[in-house]
């Protein structure tokens, strides 16, 4: 239901839509981050490498935390990581063209 809502503002509310993205964004990160360390607690007789577990939980807590705090470098490091994904993708599109350019058609 959030992501519906968050969908809407993203429509009517472009400029809330960039915070309530970022917010969200941190509240799963925490959230993810709380329940790595508890399942790191929980397998630590279980499994050999659990502190990796919780360390990875550790890192998505403050992770969120500073999203939280401060949400404009949230929104600018988004930013910057759409662009670099679409130079990436566009990139790879190309060179798969120059692929697909040397096939002959069956």
């Amino acid at each position: 239901m959030l992501s519906i809502i968050i969908g809407l503002m993203a429509l009517f509310w472009t400029e809330s839509t960039a915070l309530a993205l970022v917010i969200w964004i941190a509240a799963w990160a925490m959230v993810a981050g709380v329940m790595r360390i508890i399942a790191a607690i929980r397998l630590r007789n279980e499994i050999e490498g659990e502190w990796a577990l919780g360390l990875s939980g550790l890192l998505m807590v403050l992770w969120g935390l500073a999203l939280a705090v401060m949400p404009a470098a949230g929104i600018l490091s988004l930013t910057w990581l759409f662009g670099l994904f679409a130079i990436v993708i566009g990139v790879v599109m190309i060179l798969l063209a120059f692929r697909v350019k040397g096939y002959k058609a069956a």
